[in-house]
């Protein structure tokens, strides 16, 4: 975590405990009350499905808090802002026709995407975030949006359910999921490429230095393996896809087939 992000995490205002922000509150406090602030365990327990138990204080004390109770608690520390926190009802609602659960599985998943947008934030440069932020926000959207439109026949019953659409629907769905995993790839590449490049000379020739090591210590240790007999070359189909390693049974500790390449 960055500075600027620790600092953003510490002065956000003290609020109420809430079910769209409890996923990432640490420390809370009771309201009316001079008591010192105590850890918040979200989801400490799980007992069974869409079944969990947010515990506070000493968690072996096992001081349960019940959703229905947020209410008489406020929350004083984050782990992260709420960059999500205004799309949970839709991430719920999301789920209405496909879960059980609705609400655990939208909860779930702002949880989960808002500590992956938090930690790919960590990767950038403070100009670049908030452009980041509105981006994976308008994708997240529209996956949400396609999962609004799948349906589950155990959720709404089977009479009069139309598979066919429902094919085309959850193929939606896959494919706004696809882009988005795949955008986001791309953004962390180009963000990588671009501190690579703007790395000092000299942290790149240590860089490639140290990588050099390794490869030699490799070699040396697939040679001193074919000379002590720990791994044999078996010869593929190919030649020029090189010798491949394996280790001869009864050999060290060396995984058995995996894949050392030695090139001739």
């Amino acid at each position: 975590m960055t500075e600027t992000t620790t600092a953003k995490v510490r002065e956000e205002q003290v609020t109420g405990l809430t079910a769209e922000n409890a996923h990432r509150v640490t420390m809370i406090r009771e309201k009316g009350t001079d008591h010192p602030p105590v850890p918040f365990h979200f989801r400490k327990e799980h007992h069974g499905t869409g079944n969990y138990v947010h515990l506070y204080g000493n968690p072996e004390d096992r001081n349960e808090l019940h959703s229905k109770d947020f209410k008489d608690w406020e929350a004083v520390a984050f782990k992260h802002p709420g960059y999500l926190e205004d799309m949970w009802k839709q991430a719920c609602d999301a789920y209405a026709w496909s879960s059980f659960d609705p609400e655990i599985r939208g909860e779930t998943d702002i949880m989960i995407y808002g500590e992956e947008l938090h930690n790919d934030l960590q990767l950038m440069q403070e100009e670049e975030r908030d452009t980041y932020i509105a981006a994976y926000r308008q994708k997240l959207s529209a996956q949400l949006s396609a999962l609004s439109r799948c349906a589950n026949p155990m959720v709404t019953g089977r009479g009069g359910f139309d598979y066919h659409r429902q094919e085309n629907t959850n193929r939606s769905y896959r494919n706004r999921y696809e882009e988005f995993r795949n955008w986001r790839q791309k953004v962390l590449e180009a963000v990588r490429r671009k501190k690579e490049a703007a790395r000092p000379e000299e942290e790149k020739l240590e860089k490639a230095w140290q990588t050099l090591k390794r490869d030699i210590r490799s070699s040396a240790d697939t040679i001193h393996g074919i000379d002590t007999g720990q791994c044999r070359p078996v010869r593929q189909q190919h030649p020029e896809q090189g010798i491949h390693l394996r280790q001869s049974r009864g050999s060290g500790n060396r995984p058995q087939g995996r894949g050392l390449h030695l090139r001739i």
